[in-house]
């Protein structure tokens, strides 16, 4: 504002004269710009605010797949104790899922049952399933999203 101008082209002097800011209104535009780029930037990258979890609240685990019931919150930020079927786990909030409805209730009997049923081996394959080899005619897709047909066995025949 009170460097010298370089220019052969004339000016008046009031041009040249700084002039003073109005801070508040300033302040006002800078606001209103900050809280329409917050509101882009939320509708395009899906933010959204994370439900309230507490201790006893059921929830979905989403990376184990399974069911929880919420301990107690966590040293870490964002991080919940969750007690499952498997023992208990350190979880985000990102990966728990509030049940909203009492459908589900975690009870002794069920983490039981869940416990069971996963110690239990699967049943051995027939062995009529493992000799014949399995050919589908149906389209397959290669790791690069071609489909192609898989080739079939070739049989001797004499």
């Amino acid at each position: 504002m009170n460097r010298k101008l370089r220019t052969l082209v004339p000016s008046a002097p009031k041009n040249l004269e700084p002039k003073l800011v109005n801070t508040e209104i300033l302040e006002e535009r800078e606001a209103l710009r900050k809280e329409r780029q917050k509101v882009n930037y939320d509708r395009r990258q899906g933010v959204r605010e994370h439900e309230t979890l507490q201790a006893g609240d059921t929830v979905w685990i989403k990376d184990v797949k399974a069911w929880g019931q919420i301990e107690e919150k966590a040293s870490t930020p964002r991080s919940f104790i969750v007690k499952t079927p498997r023992g208990p786990l350190r979880r985000n909030s990102f990966h728990l899922v509030k049940v909203e409805t009492d459908e589900r209730k975690i009870e002794p009997e069920l983490l039981e049952m869940e416990e069971e049923l996963m110690m239990e081996d699967p049943p051995p394959p027939n062995s009529s399933e493992r000799n014949t080899p399995e050919v589908s005619t149906s389209p397959k897709k290669s790791r690069y999203g071609r489909s192609y047909k898989p080739k079939k066995p070739f049989e001797f025949s004499y």
